[in-house]
């Protein structure tokens, strides 16, 4: 899992001083830093009719860490073949697109493939048909996934997986909020 962590971490450095040219302003202490999240809201994308899954979503605070669970039901197995991860800056009720990841081929990435092994196999990359659950500790998902500082503001984080022929098997989406450390 350390290894894990530390691909994550310099894989978000590399990108924030990316991030900081599509930010308003230059990167200083009112606008980066150690921060603190909160969740608005967590379900599945409302602007995906047609999925391979019968989705459901949860959010709950539980000791000032927010969870996240996901309830996927599919009737028959799925290969998984691309993963986009897209995340969005808020402002005003204005969306600007900032990270725009795609992975092809997901069970062979090491990141994607812990947090799948429990429900693929990693071989074939395979979801099995059937109910699968799963809950997320999402304030720790959050720092390892920004790093320990970021741009404080709010964020729609978007998280697809793909099937053969572009086919959606799941599409969750977050509404974050990320402020400077108290």
């Amino acid at each position: 899992m350390l290894v894990v962590s530390l691909f994550i971490l310099v894989t978000v450095s590399h990108y924030v001083n990316s991030i900081q040219f599509l930010m308003d302003g230059p990167k200083n202490s009112d606008t980066y830093g150690p921060f603190d999240v909160s969740f608005r809201y967590f379900k599945p994308c409302p602007d995906i009719e047609n999925t391979l899954a019968n989705i459901t979503t949860s959010l709950y605070l539980d000791q000032n860490v927010y969870k996240g669970g996901v309830n996927l039901t599919l009737n028959d197995a799925a290969r998984i073949v691309e993963m986009k991860v897209a995340i969005h800056s808020l402002k005003n009720n204005h969306k600007k697109l900032i990270w725009d990841y795609s992975i092809e081929k997901p069970c062979l990435n090491r990141l994607v493939a812990t947090a799948l092994k429990k429900y693929v196999d990693l071989r074939s990359c395979v979801l099995r048909k059937g109910y699968h659950s799963t809950f997320v500790n999402f304030s720790e998902s959050v720092k390892i996934f920004y790093g320990s500082s970021f741009f404080y503001g709010e964020y729609i984080a978007k998280f697809t997986l793909y099937s053969t022929r572009k086919q959606v098997i799941l599409c969750v989406t977050a509404d974050e909020i990320i402020v400077k450390k108290t």
